[in-house]
């Protein structure tokens, strides 16, 4: 049974706000060990529970969402994503940058760090989901066990109305048009972040499992 959207948002934010501080000791105290196994469960979940960890534990997520916020309640000013960058493989810039600014600060930042304000400066200047989609190198790897993941969110065909409104306030453009117009979601980089499920007028969209579709 789904959770009341109030109740639910309560939970993920004390969660993030949690792990946000975390991270924060975690860097100060020069201990990124604590946090890559922190990463490290979140990647085992995603096998059961898919990419739970980008939108309830991610730090870079907890930052990036009251930018958003902000841009729906005034005029939008960031940038759609250019064509020409919408490939995969970039993540591996963004690594790369993680590295040189971490030397180069003379280990100042240190590469978490260094990722943070990178996700954050993406974000002023392009919508969100180009650093979900294609920047994240966490995201990147976490795609992987997502695909698989024994229960995700997930359409149901039948009570879907094909209306869309889903897919435009999906933050990394994971729901495409299948057949006849009806709406389906790639768990592959979907954030389980629950927008499609709150704003779904037939409530199509719910956390389902994979024995739950194939019997549908």
């Amino acid at each position: 049974m789904q959770q009341p959207p109030i109740i639910r948002s309560t939970m993920q934010l004390a969660v993030q706000l949690f792990f946000l501080a975390l991270f924060v000791v975690t860097v100060a105290q020069g201990a990124p060990q604590v946090w890559l196994l922190v990463f490290a469960a979140g990647l085992l979940l995603a096998f059961f529970r898919g990419r739970f960890y980008c939108s309830w534990v991610c730090p870079m997520n907890t930052l990036l969402q009251p930018i958003a916020r902000l841009e729906r309640r005034i005029k939008p000013w960031r940038r759609r994503i250019p064509q020409a960058l919408r490939q995969p493989g970039l993540f591996v810039i963004v690594l790369t940058l993680m590295v040189l600014i971490s030397r180069v600060s003379g280990g100042v930042i240190p590469p978490l760090a260094a990722a943070v304000l990178m996700a954050v400066a993406f974000s002023l200047f392009f919508q969100e989901r180009f650093w979900h989609r294609y920047l994240c190198p966490y995201g990147a790897l976490l795609s992987l066990p997502g695909r698989w993941a024994v229960r995700s969110l997930r359409v149901d065909w039948d009570a879907c109305s094909g209306c869309g409104v889903c897919q435009r306030v999906c933050p990394t453009e994971t729901i495409f048009s299948d057949r006849e117009g009806k709406r389906a979601i790639d768990s592959s980089h979907c954030l389980q972040c629950f927008r499609c499920h709150e704003v779904c007028p037939t409530q199509a969209i719910g956390y389902r499992s994979v024995k739950a579709d194939a019997a549908a």
